[in-house]
Parts: structure tokens; C-alpha cells; sequence
């Protein structure tokens, strides 16, 4: 890890020098957009008008325009645009202690504390063994940032991954961006949040945890993000519930099932988990068999190509458990 000490007591100059430095060091030997940041914050610098600037019409890629900013400027930090500078982060993050609750589709899996491990899962479920190996930023708060080169065509906006990883690409606005390494923030940076503010008091940066030249996208995790394109829904809900009875157990499965065929992507795994957390009061009942919901189901969210079928079961399970249990 490529360590950056901070220190405080001449009024922020040393950190100002420090992070300019390193912005140029963006701009220069990556060739990305960086444009100042609040004091210690992680936020746009106020402009001379007294509002924030524009951070993704100001960024730039110009070393010598880093340099004459820095002749202006008190930033102790830099932000990166992922999108001028072809990028797509993954930020993992780290959660407060006691606060916070995982979605019900992960609530099952085992050993998920941060977004890193979110992550590995998620690898996993794709069949990927290897931990995406590409420049690395540590965060103050303890977490990690993950620096991908975005894929030609693939418009990744700003968006979750999973629970504790956001994304910041470009899709089709303005795109998102992250503090560079080098910057240096403090409490300042989590009003409101005493516990991550406890972590950075009296300043502390962002590191260079794994310092090579940034990867493409994996293309699993595109796809998670931006799922290929897929055939419209049937005519008809595909598989077919006629041969459930009474009538309206079959209405209720034929409702879900297409439900989670005509879900958008993004919303497809919490259709396919609110479908088995309804679906699943029927099996706690004894009115559905559990096996013929969850081929049903996995049917239905795989229709297309557009999941995977570890994934899909593993949604699939964890909500009819969660009903079994509720129902007991």
C-alpha cells in the first residue's frame, strides 16, 4: 500500500500540497479529469460566486491546468470523474457497527460484513475464482474503491451492485466520481455520521492500496450491471400454472410469474424475491409443493438468459424459507 501521511497542524497547507500533487499525478500518468474538492470534505469546491462548481464541466485531464488551479486553490482533496476519465469504481464499503440490515435476499448468506465481501459473493455465484485484480484505493472509513476501464458500449451509470457497493460510471448523464488518492478528509466529511467521523478525525487519506493500471470491467459484473439485451415476455406467463388448483392458488402463481418475467433488470431479484416470499405462504400451508415453486420460479427469473441459476435459487430459497418462518 502506498502510504500518505497527513498531518494538520499548519492550518492544512502540507495537505493541500499533497493533494495537489497528487491530482496531478492523476492527470499526468492516467490521463484522468480531477477538479477540487471542499476542504477536508468530499464535496465540490465553492466557486468565487459562493455555490459549488461543476464539478464534470471543470474537471480536467491537463496537468499544467492542475498546477495553475493549485496557485488558487486550498483543496486538500481532488475528485475523480469516472466518466471523462473512462472509468467505472466500485465502491465497497464498510458499515456501522448495530446499524444497517441486509436485503432479505442476503440475509441467508453466510459471512457478509462489508461490501468487499458482497463482492466475493457475487464472484462466486458467477463461477469466477479469482478476486478482480486492478488498481485499488483504500478508503479513510476502511473500505475499498475498485478502478475499472469502461467497456465500449456498455453504458454503467451510478447505481448499486449489491448491498454496501455503489457504483459510479457514466451512463448516459453527467456521471459520478470518487475522492483520488491522496486526498485527505476528516469529520468534516460525515456530518451527521459520528462513527465514520470518529475514523478520520484529525484528517486522514485516501491510499493506494494496489497500484496497477486499471482493468476492463469484468464482464460478469457488467452484465449484472447492464444485463444484455433479452426477448420481450411471452403471450402467456411461461411455465404454465393451469394444473394448480383451487382457482385462485393458480391466479396467485400465474400474478408472480409474471411479475418476474416482465420485471425491469434492475429490479429482477427483488421481483423473484417478493414472488417466493407470497408464493411461500402457500407451501408453509401445505397448498403448493415447495419443490414445484422453486423450479417455477427459477424458470421464470432464468427466462431470457438473463440470470444466473446459483444466484436465482439462492433468491428463490431465501425468500420461501423467510415465509416458512413466518408463518410458523
Amino acid at each position: 500500500m502506498t502510504t500518505i501521511h497527513t498531518s494538520t497542524p499548519d492550518g492544512g497547507h502540507a495537505d493541500a500540497t499533497r493533494a495537489w500533487f497528487w491530482a496531478r499525478w492523476a492527470a499526468e500518468t492516467h490521463d484522468w479529469h480531477v477538479f477540487p474538492l471542499e476542504p477536508y470534505a468530499k464535496v465540490p469546491m465553492t466557486g468565487p460566486d459562493g455555490h459549488r462548481i461543476s464539478w464534470s464541466k471543470v474537471a480536467t485531464n491537463d496537468p499544467a491546468a492542475v498546477t495553475r488551479a493549485r496557485c488558487r486553490g486550498t483543496a486538500t482533496g481532488y475528485g475523480i470523474a469516472a466518466k471523462l476519465s473512462g472509468l467505472v469504481i466500485l465502491d465497497l464499503d464498510v458499515p456501522e457497527p448495530g446499524t444497517g440490515e441486509l436485503p432479505p435476499e442476503w440475509r441467508d448468506e453466510p459471512g457478509i460484513v462489508t461490501g468487499a465481501d458482497v463482492l466475493a459473493a457475487l464472484a462466486e455465484r458467477a463461477g469466477v475464482r479469482e478476486w478482480p485484480d486492478t488498481f485499488t484505493v483504500q478508503t479513510p472509513s476502511g473500505g475499498l474503491q475498485q478502478y475499472y476501464q469502461a467497456l465500449p458500449g456498455r453504458a454503467i451509470g451510478n447505481r448499486p451492485l449489491g448491498p454496501m457497493i455503489d457504483v459510479r460510471g457514466g451512463g448516459n448523464g453527467r456521471g459520478g466520481y470518487v475522492c483520488g488518492p491522496g486526498s485527505v478528509i476528516d469529520e468534516r466529511a460525515y456530518e451527521g455520521k459520528p462513527w465514520k467521523a470518529s475514523l478520520v478525525r484529525g484528517g486522514k487519506a485516501y491510499e493506494i492500496a494496489r497500484n496497477i493500471p486499471p482493468v476492463p470491467l469484468p464482464g460478469w459484473i457488467a452484465d449484472l450491471l447492464d444485463p444484455p439485451e433479452r426477448p420481450g415476455p411471452p403471450r402467456t406467463p411461461a411455465p404454465a400454472a393451469a394444473d394448480l388448483r383451487p382457482g385462485y392458488i393458480r391466479s396467485a402463481v400465474e400474478s408472480e410469474l409474471a411479475n418476474v418475467i416482465a420485471a425491469p433488470p434492475r429490479h429482477g431479484n427483488q421481483a423473484l424475491n417478493d414472488a417466493a416470499l407470497k408464493l411461500g405462504r402457500f407451501v408453509a400451508a401445505g397448498r403448493l409443493d415447495r419443490a414445484q415453486v422453486e423450479d417455477m420460479l427459477t424458470a421464470a427469473a432464468m427466462h431470457g438468459g438473463r440470470r444466473g441459476h446459483a444466484e436465482t435459487l439462492a433468491t428463490i430459497r431465501s425468500g420461501l424459507d423467510a415465509a416458512i418462518r413466518t408463518a410458523g
